[in-house]
Formats: structure tokens, sequence, C-alpha cells
């Protein structure tokens, strides 16, 4: 339990780190599909040397399963980027809420999980929280797009697909060691992300401006932070459920919405932490079912 919550306290404090990174690159200029493919590249000499830990997976239904994984976390990290571009981080953080729900549908469908009773309250008291997020207050002037339509959906799209990638990425670890997991979350989303780029030399848009060489240590900062958010939730999807899971990483909620306020002039800010107040209910709830 204690080892547990230490993984959980390390992904929550690198979900917020990366957000803010992330938040000042894409303010910077940098494309949205730009910023994955730097960061995914930087991670390529990891990917390679995980190959070398254990032996080659024989279960033909583990890459499947992983590479379905890299793909979908690949699209789900693009619509976030995108999403977190037009919607103020003290948004942002608390719309994860919704991924427990998520979860749990995704892990009811594909990994035959069943949270308890208690569980289910807890979703639900998560659920209310978020609503009350998104719900009409007062109006005043923002630093960003708070109340962007297309940023809570392109937020919404993808909660919906990094959490089905990481319900393939679970299903994963029991067909195959961990190490190859991540190896391949790593290498066939770099590849991924390279065939889009490639792309791009002959369609040139938006999510592929070029980083300020200003940005550099910001990248590499942002890619080491990103891979030990990953195996750290490698190792908390081996020790809970995977609506738990996600569940645990609402505790960073609060310091998103505070971030926002203080880095980056959001407003709202007491209503924004009143919701993630009932959120972080839900969320107690949860870890006790857990």
């Amino acid at each position: 339990m204690i080892l547990t919550l230490l993984w959980l306290t390390g992904r929550t404090a690198g979900s917020v780190g990366a957000s803010v990174l992330q938040k000042r690159l894409l303010e910077a200029g940098v494309g949205a599909g730009r910023l994955w493919w730097i960061t995914y590249g930087l991670l390529v000499p990891a990917g390679l040397a995980l190959l070398a830990v254990s032996a080659v997976p024989e279960n033909p239904a583990f890459w499947k399963l992983a590479i379905a994984a890299a793909v979908l976390d690949v699209a789900g990290n693009l619509a976030m980027a995108m999403a977190l571009r037009d919607t103020d981080l003290s948004v942002f953080g608390p719309l994860n809420a919704f991924r427990p729900a998520i979860a749990g549908l995704a892990g009811w469908w594909l990994l035959d999980e069943r949270p308890s009773a208690m569980g289910g309250i807890g979703l639900a008291i998560v659920i209310g929280g978020a609503v009350l997020l998104l719900a009409p207050g007062p109006r005043a002037p923002v630093s960003g797009g708070t109340r962007n339509p297309a940023g809570v959906l392109w937020r919404f799209l993808g909660l919906a697909l990094s959490t089905l990638g990481a319900s393939f990425l679970k299903r994963s670890m029991e067909t195959g060691p961990a190490v190859w997991t991540l190896s391949v979350w790593i290498l066939g989303g770099a590849a991924l992300l390279s065939l889009l780029w490639l792309h791009s030399l002959r369609h040139p848009n938006a999510l592929w401006s070029h980083a300020p060489a200003g940005q550099r240590s910001r990248l590499l900062l942002h890619a080491a932070i990103f891979l030990g958010m990953q195996w750290a939730t490698l190792e908390i999807f081996q020790r809970t459920l995977l609506a738990y899971s996600f569940a645990f990483f609402q505790l960073g909620m609060v310091a998103q919405v505070l971030v926002g306020g203080w880095l980056f002039g959001e407003r709202q800010i007491r209503r924004r932490l009143l919701a993630c107040g009932v959120m972080s209910v839900g969320a107690l709830v949860l870890l006790i079912a857990g």
C-alpha cells in the first residue's frame, strides 16, 4: 500500500509538471504534433534500451494489445494538447475527473473488472464535481479559452482515447513483460508520429509549427517527466483496478487549479477549487473502496 501511494504521489506531481510545460510550449508556438513528436523521439533511446531487459514476448496477443495502446495514446495525447491550447489549466486539470467513469466502462468492457458499490458511489461524486466545474458561473475576462467549446470537446476526446489506450496497456502487461509494454508504447508512438510528420511535409499545418530554440530545455524536461509518469502508471496499473487508478490521479487537480491561477492568471479559482473539493471526496471514497 505504501509503495502504491509513493507511485501515485510521483505520478500526480509529474502530471502537474507536464501540464505546465505543455501549456508553456504551446503558448510559445510549438505545434501539438511537433511537441509530441519531439517528446517521443527523445524517448526512443530509452525504448530501445528496454528491449534488452527481458526476453521477447511470445504471446501474439501482446503485440496487438501493446500496439493498440500506443496508437490510442498518441491520438489521446494529441487531442489533449489541442484542448490545453484552448482551455485554462484550472479547467483542463479537473476535467480529468471524468476519466474514472470512462475507465470504469473500459475496465468492465475489456478487463471484466467490477467496481464495488462504494466504488460506484465514489465515481458518481467525482462526476457531480465535474458538473459543478462546468456549470455556468459569473462571466469574467480570462487569460485563456475557459469556455471554449472546442477545447472542452478536445479534452473529452483525449480522455476517451487515452483511457481506452490505458485499458489495452493494462491488458498487454497481462500477456507480456511491463518493460516490453513500455518499449512498444514508446517506439510505436514514435513511429506513428514520424509518419504523421512526413505527411505534414506535404500538407503543412499549425500542428507541426517549429519549436523555438529557447524551448529545447523545456522539451527535454517534458520528455523526462513523461517517461517517469508512464513508468509510474504501469506500476500503478499492476496494483489496482483501472477505474480506481484514474480516480487516484485526481489528487493533482487542486494543484493544477492553483497553478493555473498563479502562473497563468486564470479566474474563477474559488469555484473551481470547490468543484475539486467535491471530486476529491469522490476520489477518497474510491480510495477506501479500492
